[in-house]
C-alpha cells in the first residue's frame, strides 16, 4: 500500500506574548509543522503576502486588534478567506465572544493545554479544510 505524501501546513502564530510564542512553535515544530510568528496583526497580515499560510493560530485578545477584528480583516481578502484559524482562549471566555468564534466557524484552543490537543485540533481543521476545498471543486465541474 502507498501512502500519499502530505506535508503539514505552515501555521502563522500571532501571539503578543514572547514566551507563549515559543511554546506554541516548539510543540508545533516537534510535530513537523512550519511555524511562522509575529507578536501583532499588522506584522502577520505582511507575512501573509510573502508566504504559504496554511492555518492561522492566534491569540484572541492579541495586541493590536482584537481577534474577532484580525479574523475579519483576513478572511475579508479573497487570497486569505479559506484558511483556518484557530484562537487561544482562556477558560473565561463570555458568551458573545463564544457566538462570535461560532459565527466565524473557529475553534477554540483553551489555555493550558497539552500539546497532543494542540495536534489534534489542527489535524482537524486541516481535514475540514481539505474536505471544503474538495466539495468546492466538485462543485464547479457540475
Amino acid at each position: 500500500i502507498r501512502l500519499p505524501v502530505v506535508s503539514a501546513p505552515t501555521v502563522l502564530i500571532i501571539y503578543h506574548d514572547m514566551n507563549r510564542r515559543f511554546q506554541l512553535t516548539t510543540q508545533l515544530a516537534g510535530y513537523g509543522y512550519r511555524v511562522i510568528s509575529s507578536d501583532h496583526s499588522d506584522a502577520a497580515v505582511e507575512i501573509m503576502k510573502k508566504e504559504d499560510v496554511g492555518i492561522v493560530l492566534l491569540d484572541w485578545v492579541e495586541a493590536g486588534m482584537g481577534g474577532g477584528i484580525m479574523i475579519a480583516k483576513i478572511r475579508n481578502d479573497p487570497r486569505w478567506r479559506s484558511i483556518p484559524f484557530v484562537a487561544i482562549t482562556g477558560h473565561e471566555v463570555d458568551q458573545s465572544k463564544r457566538d462570535i468564534l461560532e459565527g466565524f466557524g473557529v475553534p477554540r484552543l483553551v489555555q493550558p493545554w497539552e500539546p497532543e490537543s494542540l495536534i489534534d485540533l489542527l489535524y482537524d481543521v486541516s481535514v475540514r479544510k481539505k474536505k471544503a476545498e474538495r466539495q468546492s471543486k466538485q462543485g464547479e465541474g457540475q
